[in-house]
């Protein structure tokens, strides 16, 4: 169980993490190198950047509550996959006498089946919020 937690961790931290970071680290650059250029055209237009600062601050915030949602859908279905998988795995052996290797095939179809659509609202609620930016 524990396993799967940090292997979902970190998947989520590599696959949207170091992406965030890079992404924010841009745009700090971008917005210094901006106000430099800015203010050698007029020093009053920095009223504009400060307010889109702000703007760009706080509007993520409000989609992050979904966001950490489907993260952790994403998390708890992972699991959840993982753990029936393994047990379907751990009995192979009986199974496998009691000639009922199809039990596996449609856990495993199953198991995929549900964190699928959990990976599916997840993309959903990125591909939203990406769309209203």
């Amino acid at each position: 169980m524990y396993v799967s937690w940090l292997t979902n961790d970190i998947n989520t931290i590599n696959e949207y993490g170091f992406e965030c970071l890079e992404l924010a680290i841009t745009q700090a650059i971008t917005i210094v190198m901006s106000i430099t250029v800015i203010v050698s055209f007029h020093y009053s237009l920095i009223v504009t950047i400060l307010i889109l600062l702000v703007i760009m601050y706080f509007v993520p915030k409000l989609f992050s509550k979904v966001m950490n949602q489907t993260s952790l859908g994403v998390s708890k279905a992972a699991e959840t996959a993982t753990k029936k998988i393994s047990d379907f795995f751990a009995g192979f052996d009986d199974l496998l006498v009691m000639n009922l290797k199809n039990h596996i095939v449609e856990a495993i179809n199953q198991s995929s089946s549900i964190l699928k659509k959990a990976k599916g609202k997840q993309a959903t609620a990125i591909g939203g919020y990406a769309r209203n930016f």
